[in-house]
């Protein structure tokens, strides 16, 4: 919307250069950060001539240069900031081995569980006979999908999964993992 409350469509959108600039800065420096290594949010601030910090002005570049490198197998966890014989050791964020990510998708999943148990919680709370008959079939949709992702995230079935794989050394079809649920 313009200042007169008009629409504006894409193609009189101005481009946001200075962010994209930002973005490349970010990207060319993390490209040069070998793995293991930490950059802090000083040293990437400077880089985007911005506060980096979650919530500052600068973070979304960061956000967006992160993201576009994971496109590239680039990916950067968070460290956070810890005393050292009462020395504040800065945070930042490590680049991290493919070893590390593979590692690091098991809290992924334990996220997803969570989300899954959250949304059934909220289900079974809501008084069904007053939903409409749409609402009805949405909320009947939405317990059906949180209740498999709970039931395919759980300990038991991951543990199938994982010996399948370990005696194929692929993936196991989709197929293949319903029905192994019991």
């Amino acid at each position: 919307m313009t200042p007169d409350n008009k629409m504006v469509t894409d193609t009189e959108r101005k481009p946001r250069f200075r962010r994209s600039i930002e973005i490349q800065k970010l990207k060319e420096f993390m490209r040069g950060i070998k793995i293991g290594q930490i950059a802090s949010r000083t040293s990437l601030s400077a880089q985007a001539g911005r506060n980096v910090k979650a919530g500052e002005a600068g973070y979304s570049s960061f956000a967006m240069a992160r993201f576009q490198l994971e496109g590239e197998g680039i990916y950067f966890g968070c460290v956070s900031d810890c005393w050292d014989k009462g020395q504040l050791i800065e945070g930042g964020y490590k680049r991290l081995a493919h070893n590390e990510v593979v590692s690091l998708i098991q809290h992924d999943i334990g996220n997803i569980r969570s989300r899954g148990r959250r949304t059934t919680r909220k289900l079974a709370n809501i008084q069904y006979d007053d939903l409409t008959e749409e609402s009805q079939v949405l909320h009947n949709t939405a317990m059906t999908v949180s209740r498999t992702v709970e039931t395919l995230t759980s300990d038991e079935v991951l543990r199938d999964i994982e010996k399948r794989v370990r005696s194929k050394s692929a993936p196991v079809p989709t197929k293949d993992v319903f029905i192994m649920i019991p």
